[in-house]
């Protein structure tokens, strides 16, 4: 089973797959974009596609991203 990591950042979306011995499969960079999901999944298929494993294979997936804090610290959305 691999191991799917994935970092939304303000400029980028980068994924890494790591197999069982933990050694990089593949990694890729994206552009984040307005639609976080979208952005995810582009990023997914990137890495699934780079690296040729079947997403069934796929046993864990961590997510980490800095969306939530820049919206509070530039104040994007917010009610007034």
């Amino acid at each position: 089973m691999y191991k799917l990591g994935i970092d939304v950042g303000g400029t980028n979306t980068d994924a890494v797959l790591i197999d069982e011995q933990d050694a990089v499969v593949a990694a890729v960079k994206r552009p984040t974009s307005d639609d976080i999901y979208t952005g995810i999944m582009d990023a997914v298929d990137a890495v699934l596609e780079a690296s040729g494993a079947d997403r069934a294979l796929i046993g864990r997936a961590m997510l980490g991203t800095t969306q939530c804090t820049n919206a509070i610290v530039e104040r994007r959305n917010l009610a007034s």
